[in-house]
Parts: C-alpha cells; sequence; structure tokens
C-alpha cells in the first residue's frame, strides 16, 4: 500500500528511459524568482543542515537519486522571489506528479504550499513537504516526478521533470 503523507512543519514533479536531463536536482532563475528542487532522503539531516549551516553559512543539500525499500523520497524545494501582493506576501504553489516505470500514476497531488505569506529576504525553503516512502511492493525502475510551481503573484508557472531509481535487489 503506498504511504503518501504530508510533513507537518512550522518551517520555515513516465516514459520507460529517462532523458538526460532528468535529475535529483533542478533550478530555475528568472526575472526575480529563484526555484531549487532536489530530491531527499534524510528530512531530518537536511532540516538540521538548513538551520545550521556550515562554515560559509551554504546550507548543504544531499540529493538523492536512488531509493531502495522503506527509504523515504522527498522533493526539497528551495525558494527565492521579489514578487510580492499590496500586503506584502507572495504565494507560490505546486502540483506533484510521480509515474511509475509501467507509466501508471503513483501520486498526484494538487495546490501545495511553497511559500504563503510574507518571504524571508533570502532564500526560503517550502512550507508544505510531501514525502514518499518507498514501499516493498514498488516496481524497480525509473520513476518520474513532475512538478509544476505556480508563482500566483507573477501569473506563471515553472514546470519540472525529475527522475529517480528504486533498486532492491
Amino acid at each position: 500500500m503506498n504511504k503518501i503523507f504530508l510533513l507537518s512543519f512550522c518551517f520555515i514533479a513516465i516514459t520507460q528511459v529517462f532523458s538526460d536531463d532528468i535529475f535529483a536536482k533542478k533550478d530555475y532563475e528568472n526575472d526575480g524568482l529563484f526555484l531549487r528542487i532536489a530530491l531527499i532522503s534524510d528530512w531530518e539531516k537536511t532540516i538540521n543542515e538548513w538551520n545550521n549551516p556550515s562554515f560559509d553559512d551554504t546550507p548543504k543539500i544531499e540529493t538523492k537519486d536512488i531509493y531502495h525499500h522503506g527509504e523515504l523520497m522527498i522533493p526539497f524545494i528551495v525558494y527565492c522571489t521579489n514578487a510580492l501582493d499590496k500586503e506584502g506576501k507572495a504565494l507560490i504553489t505546486y502540483d506533484v506528479k510521480i509515474i511509475k516505470p509501467n507509466g501508471d500514476i503513483y501520486v498526484d497531488i494538487k495546490d501545495l504550499i511553497v511559500i504563503d505569506g510574507e518571504p524571508p529576504s533570502g532564500f526560503g525553503m517550502f512550507q508544505q513537504p510531501l514525502g514518499l516512502k518507498i514501499e516493498n511492493d514498488d516496481p524497480n525502475g525509473n520513476y518520474l516526478i513532475e512538478i509544476i510551481i505556480f508563482d500566483h503573484i507573477k501569473e506563471i508557472k515553472v514546470p519540472f521533470s525529475l527522475g529517480f531509481t528504486v533498486n532492491c535487489d
């Protein structure tokens, strides 16, 4: 059985073959909007690094693209935006679709929150994370993640395609 859950914290996206541009990390930067999506598996370590960066004050986010049964896969989103409404607030949401190696839809969740409110002065971490636990009956192979991020103030959408492999041999 698939176990999908939203991680609740106050913190502050098939084909059978992957193309060369699908990895465990993607960036977007244009007109005052920066987005980075990285696939991670260790939530606590990532949050600890985010809150206590190394000596150069840049958090080191470990990405992962090969998973085994029982592991957690989290698309981790970092953002920076200059698009604010009249009250000085940003509104960025995201949709996530995960597709199994056979083309079946594994997950299709819409309207998760990246930021809804006053953004930090620098980089921020998304407000509503999604975690997927790799279950024993999940097939080996390449999974596609399609994430669409919507900046509601700028009225733009930014599609991302990432991938990961389940290898439980």
